[in-house]
């Protein structure tokens, strides 16, 4: 096992999977790939005007600043921890 796929919702639940993928990580020397999909409409994602645009930008950083706090843990420490947060 190299790498453990870890959905993340912010829920409690996708908390004690990152907490058993931080075990199964330590045991097996596997990194962790942390993955959150930000749904947006496509009517906000493809618009021309430029008001939407912004709403799409705040969306997203928020989404970013959510998804580093919620892997702020101390048991993630000192594992191989890649993240990344997906706009669909």
């Amino acid at each position: 096992m190299d790498k453990i796929i870890v959905p993340i919702d912010f829920s409690k639940y996708s908390e004690y999977a990152l907490e058993a993928a931080a075990i199964l990580a330590k045991q097996n020397n596997a990194e962790i790939l942390a993955l959150h999909m930000l749904e947006m409409s496509d009517a906000l994602l493809t618009a021309t005007d430029d008001g939407q645009k912004p709403k799409a930008l705040f969306f997203l950083k928020l989404a970013e600043q959510k998804f580093e706090e919620f892997l702020n843990k101390d048991y993630l420490e000192g594992l191989k921890n890649y993240s990344h947060c997906q706009t669909f």
